[in-house]
């Protein structure tokens, strides 16, 4: 049974007391009436049927945005003219219920062969920017397609990641805070957002678990947790949640029970470091991952990226999905003692915020969120993690 039909069905059954009481309301669901006894197996059914209907409603969902983004294409076959975007776009379409591939749909060909078209010497794929971010999001669209002829195209993408990262090749001692990160090109400081990028693609790539690559990646990223059992930087809080980078937080600066100055946790970045930490083969128990998830329990929310409220929301909702995908488990507890069926919940949020023409839009235009070219394939990619 699909993860998303299962915990909708779960989330209802627990919502009735044993009395057979009205089901209390969960995750913005419409509270279910008593039932009359029925034999062994109805009431599954029942359950069922809800969670087919609300599977139907986001795939039905799917296919009006990837209607939207179809008519966005340029004639160069780009979204946008940008690669990054031009692979998420593709990304959604390779991912998607249907599975369209290249060599059913010429327009998917245009869009592939105008991302191989950016391929540098270097094995980067990019235009005029920010190298390791484009070229991260074009291989895991390129490995979504399927095509096996792209794999070489891949691996010489992954050779540039690696020699991206900022290590002893750059004249760098663990000690460095820089140290383990990504940043947007060679030249600019490493952060959580482009190291969680890079991460998807050398995961996607097939990088070895052995590669010491992994180890500098959770150096870096415990040094932007808020974890002072694991975080060796100077001023560090206790919460458990991470921020940008070792020197900076999005969400500003906050005065710690020393008297210093520290930097704020915020939504985002706690489920990039998340993920990233599960990805790079730490393990379940680790104190990391353990102040990382208390942390998600004590600020779960759909309204808001915790700390930053409208600011780079879809990126939040999309980050949020990869990182508990990636934990495993289908149920999570918050802070209150409330248990929430994330899929399900986060599947009716976008839903609920889907516009006419098929697309989304973010009301705070930071980071290109006011673009629905590149808010509708976060969302697209949100839903299709949903129903998996």
């Amino acid at each position: 049974m699909p993860r998303l039909l299962t915990t909708l069905a779960i989330a209802a059954v627990l919502s009735i007391d044993a009395a057979g009481a009205a089901a209390e309301e969960a995750g913005g669901q419409r509270p279910l009436p008593p039932e009359p006894e029925r034999p062994e197996g109805a009431a599954g059914a029942r359950e069922a049927g809800a969670g087919t209907q609300l599977r139907t409603r986001a795939t039905g969902s799917i296919e009006r945005a990837l209607a939207f983004l179809r008519k966005q294409q340029r004639e160069n076959g780009s979204w946008e003219d940008y690669p990054a975007i031009t692979a998420l776009v593709l990304k959604c379409f390779f991912d998607s219920p249907a599975r369209p591939r290249e060599a059913e749909e010429p327009f998917l060909a245009r869009g592939v062969a105008y991302l191989v078209s950016k391929v540098h010497a270097s094995g980067a794929i990019y235009d005029r920017d920010l190298p390791l971010y484009n070229t991260s999001i074009a291989v895991l669209a390129l490995r979504a397609s399927g095509n096996p002829d792209y794999e070489p195209t891949i691996q010489r993408a992954r050779a540039f990641l690696v020699e991206m990262q900022a290590d002893e090749g750059e004249g760098l001692g663990s000690a460095d805070l820089s140290y383990g990160g990504f940043g947007y090109g060679p030249d600019s400081r490493p952060d959580m957002s482009n190291l969680s990028t890079a991460v998807d693609a050398l995961r996607e790539a097939g990088l070895p678990q052995d590669s010491p690559v992994w180890e500098r990646v959770v150096t870096f990223v415990s040094r932007c947790q808020n974890n002072t059992s694991t975080n060796d930087a100077a001023a560090v809080g206790e919460d458990g949640g991470l921020y940008y980078s070792p020197t900076e937080s999005k969400a500003g600066q906050v005065t710690l029970s020393s008297g210093q100055l520290g930097y704020k946790s915020y939504g985002s970045m706690t489920y990039a470091g998340l993920k990233s930490f599960i990805y790079a083969h730490v393990e379940r128990d680790d104190p990391r991952v353990e102040a990382a998830l208390q942390w998600v329990r004590n600020h779960y929310t759909l309204e808001e990226n915790p700390e930053m409220g409208n600011q780079g929301l879809y990126y939040y909702y999309h980050t949020f999905a990869k990182a508990l995908d990636a934990y495993g488990e289908e149920t999570l507890v918050d802070d209150s003692g409330a248990e929430h069926h994330w899929r399900a919940e986060l599947a009716e949020k976008l839903l609920s915020l889907q516009r006419e023409d098929g697309s989304w839009q973010n009301v705070h235009p930071r980071w290109w969120e006011s673009n629905p070219v590149l808010v509708t394939p976060y969302a697209v990619l949100t839903l299709e993690i949903c129903l998996k």
